[in-house]
């Protein structure tokens, strides 16, 4: 048999798949910063979203959205330290987030809106 070309083999496109992938994530940790990143990566394996409700929280307080700040409730995981993987249901203008809210108008953006 004449072969003009040889085939590369699956350990070759394997590692060359891997060393790109590696090759995004530092580009990626340059350009958006190396605690972003990690924060970012960890988010996906984490129980917890207490933090992605609380930045959602803080969101919608800043920009007055009464609906959802003071109506919607949210799904948490992670916010009862002894057991992280337990669900409840709040709304950010519930005590138990009010709390972790840095929002200045959190206490007052309720008063006197119905849902």
């Amino acid at each position: 048999m004449n072969k003009k070309a040889q085939g590369l083999s699956i350990n070759v496109v394997i590692l060359l798949i891997l060393a790109v992938l590696v090759l995004v994530l530092v580009i990626a940790g340059f350009m958006m910063g190396w605690n972003n990143l990690w924060g970012r990566l960890t988010g996906f394996f984490s129980t917890s979203n207490v933090d992605a409700i609380v930045t959602s929280c803080n969101l919608q307080c800043a920009t007055q959205q009464k609906q959802e700040f003071c109506c919607i409730q949210k799904s948490i995981r992670g916010l009862d330290v002894n057991n992280p993987k337990t669900e409840q249901k709040l709304k950010c203008s519930d005590s138990q987030l009010l709390s972790k809210i840095e929002c200045t108008d959190k206490d007052t953006l309720c008063s006197g809106y119905t849902c």
